[in-house]
């Protein structure tokens, strides 16, 4: 296995808190946010499209899964984070409820 394969993770759970948006250095959209599944949180980066679905869509609650590499940022070895290739949304019409979205 190569380190590529080693650092590859998925995750699934619930957006735990609302997401905070800001920009790269490149003027793309940047997303942190976290997921939780029970006792387990984990740091989400979404940037680009994945980042503009999550402001579009990431209430607190809704569930998610994502696949992505694990990383830590410089100097912080006790804080990883997850950088999303891809993001889906489990359940859409969770979604327009938690937004409280008239879908009738």
């Amino acid at each position: 296995m190569t380190d590529e394969h080693l650092s590859t993770v998925t995750v699934c759970g619930r957006i735990a808190e609302r997401p905070t948006m800001s920009e790269t250095e490149r003027g793309e959209l940047l997303c942190h946010f976290h997921v939780v599944l029970g006792t387990n949180e984990i740091w989400c980066l979404a940037v680009g499209h994945l980042a503009d679905n999550v402001q579009r869509f990431g209430a607190v609650g809704a569930e998610v899964i994502g696949w992505g590499r694990l990383d830590w940022p410089h100097g912080q070895p006790d804080r990883p984070y997850v950088r999303l290739d891809r993001l889906a949304f489990c359940n859409p019409k969770e979604v327009g409820d938690l937004l409280e979205w008239d879908l009738q």
